[in-house]
C-alpha cells in the first residue's frame, strides 16, 4: 500500500514577521529515500533562517528526488481583523488555520492515497492541529492515515518546509520563483477577501449549529474540536451559492451602515459649526 509522508513546519510567529507561512513538503517512502541520500551529508545543524549557503543543494535535492512542497501564507494582521470568532473556534489561530488548511491541500493534491503527517515540534498551537489530524484519521472522508511531531535534528525532511516556509515569511521572490520554475511549488495565500467571505458564512452555519449543539448537551455529548472543523469545512462547500451571497450582501450592507454613521457630525459639532 503506498502512502505519502508529509513533513509541516512554520515561519513567521515572531511578531516582527507581518506574514506568517505554513509549508507542508511530500512525497512517496522512495523519493524521501533519494532526497535523504542526497541532502544527509549537508544537513548538519541546517536552520533555514541560518543556512541560506545550503539553499542551492537542497533545492537540487529537492527537484532530483521529486519531492513536492505546499505553501499557505497568511498576514498576521488581516487574519486578527478579519477572521471572525466563530472562524477561529472552527480553525484555530493563524498558525492552525494555515495549517489545516496545507494539510487539506495536500489531501487534495493525492487523493485517494494517504498521508502521514509529521509536524515539526514545539510550534505554537500544535496540539490544536494535531488532534484535528487525529480525529481525521478517523473519518473516512480524509485521506490522513498517520499524526506525529519531530524536531527537525531528528528528521532531516523537516528541513525542505524549513527551508520553503521560512522563504515565504521572509519574502525572498528569487528563492520562491525558482521553485515555481521548478514545479516544486504550489501556494496558497489566505487573502482579506477568504477571510471576510468566509467569517460572515461561518458565523451564519454556526448559529444554524446552535440547535444541535444544544441536544448534544442535554445528551451531555458536546460537540469535540474536530465536529467544529469538520461542520465548518464540509458546510462551506455545501451551502448554495444564492444563500452565501445573501450573507455576503447582508454584511457588505452592515459594514456600510455603520461607515455612513461614523461620517455623520455630532449635534454638538454642527453647531459649533454654525456658530463660526
Amino acid at each position: 500500500m503506498v502512502v505519502i509522508r508529509a513533513f509541516i513546519d512554520e515561519s513567521g510567529t515572531n511578531p516582527e514577521t507581518p506574514v506568517l507561512s505554513v509549508a507542508g513538503c511530500y512525497g512517496q517512502w522512495s523519493q524521501w529515500k533519494k532526497f535523504r541520500e542526497l541532502w544527509k551529508p549537508h544537513s548538519a545543524n541546517f536552520h533555514a533562517l541560518k543556512s541560506t549557503a545550503l539553499f542551492g543543494t537542497l533545492a537540487d535535492a529537492m527537484e532530483a528526488s521529486e519531492i513536492k512542497a505546499m505553501l499557505v501564507s497568511v498576514s498576521k494582521e488581516k487574519y486578527r481583523i478579519y477572521a471572525s470568532t466563530h472562524f477561529k473556534t472552527a480553525l484555530g489561530d493563524a498558525y492552525a488555520a494555515c495549517a489545516l488548511l496545507c494539510a487539506a491541500k495536500i489531501c487534495d493534491e493525492v487523493t485517494p492515497t494517504k498521508v502521514s503527517f509529521t509536524l515539526e515540534a514545539g510550534r505554537p498551537n500544535l496540539d490544536f492541529v494535531q488532534g484535528i489530524l487525529e480525529s481525521m484519521m478517523r473519518s473516512d472522508e480524509w485521506c490522513v492515515s498517520a499524526v506525529a511531531k519531530a524536531k527537525k535534528e531528528d528528521f532531516i525532511e523537516l528541513h525542505c518546509a524549513d527551508f520553503v516556509s521560512h522563504i515565504a515569511s521572509s519574502r525572498d521572490i528569487p528563492w520562491t520563483g525558482k521553485l515555481f520554475d521548478l514545479k516544486i511549488l504550489k501556494h496558497v495565500h489566505v487573502t482579506e477577501e477568504h477571510l471576510e467571505g468566509s467569517s460572515p458564512l461561518v458565523t451564519m452555519l454556526f448559529q444554524k449549529a446552535k440547535t444541535t449543539r444544544k441536544a448534544l448537551k442535554r445528551m451531555k455529548a458536546d460537540p469535540s474540536e474536530f465536529e467544529n472543523f469538520n461542520r465548518t469545512m464540509h458546510e462551506l462547500i455545501s451551502v448554495p451559492h444564492s444563500e452565501i451571497q445573501a450573507a455576503l450582501e447582508a454584511e457588505r450592507a452592515k459594514k456600510k451602515m455603520k461607515k455612513r454613521k461614523a461620517k455623520r457630525p455630532s449635534a454638538s459639532g454642527r453647531a459649533g459649526n454654525g456658530g463660526d
